[in-house]
This record gives structure tokens, C-alpha cells and sequence, in this order.
């Protein structure tokens, strides 16, 4: 059986906030609106182990294709949603593209930094994992610096505004 190897869930929840947080700082997104969209991305950020751990109840096969793939059924799903949700709220095509972009960013980086860890993530139907490199997920000085790039955006956010 696998060890059960994640990165930090602080660790994602920072990044994906400093990153949404300061992309809607460039696009001069409205404050309030900007904090909401990036609280949202913490949870966002975090939906493929909630997909793991409460939905799928996988702890012995956490990362696996349901969960933590970039052609996950349920990923293409939320990508679906999230254009279909956008094409319903705007009219133009660029903002339905940079809503829906933004939207999707955080499950995309959260895939990123997973595939760091030991275990990787699954990219298709395999059992083989992709991995970057073997960082365990529990390296405080590595999730220390990504909680630090995180918080870094978002300061140039705020600068931005």
C-alpha cells in the first residue's frame, strides 16, 4: 500500500489564494470582489483532496485519476460548469475566458504542487504517476516557500490595487 503523501493543505490554500489575488489585482477586479473570488480559490485549491478524503473516502489511494488528474472526469466536469457558469454571467467573450481561467487556475496549481510530492499524480488511466521532482509533502522549508510565494502576490496585489 502507498503511504498517504500530501503537501501541506495551508500550503495549497496560501498559494492559491496569493496567486487568484494578485492576477485580479492586474485585471483591476473591484476589492471586495477580488477577496471574494480568492476565498473562493482556497476552497477550489483544496477540492481534490476533499474529492479524496470525503467524497471518494481514498485514503489508501490518495492522488489517484478521479481526484488528481488533468483529464479527470470529474476536473473536465468542473471545467464545464465553470464555462457554462461564465457564459451565463457575462456577455463578452473575454471576460467569460479570464473568469473561467481564474476559476480553474487553483485545481491546476494544486495539481502542480502535488506532482512535487514522492507520489505524484496520476496523468491518465495508469497506475504510473507523474512526478517533478521528490519533495515530501511535510519539507517545511519547502512548503514555507511556496506559503511565502503565496503571501508575496499577495502583497504585490495589494500594491497593484
Amino acid at each position: 500500500m502507498e503511504k498517504i503523501i500530501l503537501m501541506k493543505k495551508i500550503t495549497h490554500e496560501i498559494f492559491s489564494f496569493g496567486i487568484i489575488f494578485y492576477l485580479l489585482s492586474l485585471l483591476k477586479i473591484n476589492l471586495l470582489l477580488n477577496l471574494l473570488i480568492s476565498l473562493l480559490s482556497i476552497w477550489i485549491g483544496i477540492f481534490p483532496d476533499i474529492i479524496d478524503f470525503k467524497i471518494l473516502k481514498t485514503k489508501d489511494l490518495h492522488r489517484n485519476f478521479l481526484s488528481h488528474s488533468p483529464i479527470s472526469p470529474i476536473f473536465i466536469l468542473y471545467i464545464l460548469v465553470i464555462l457554462i457558469f461564465s457564459l451565463i454571467l457575462f456577455s463578452e467573450i473575454n471576460q467569460i475566458i479570464v473568469f473561467s481561467f481564474i476559476l480553474i487556475l487553483p485545481w491546476i496549481f494544486h495539481l502542480v504542487l502535488d506532482s512535487f510530492n514522492p507520489s505524484g499524480i496520476t496523468i491518465l488511466f495508469s497506475k504510473k504517476k507523474f512526478k517533478n521532482v521528490n519533495i515530501s509533502y511535510d519539507d517545511s522549508k519547502v512548503n514555507f516557500i511556496i506559503c511565502l510565494i503565496g503571501i508575496i502576490l499577495i502583497i504585490f496585489g495589494v500594491l497593484n490595487i
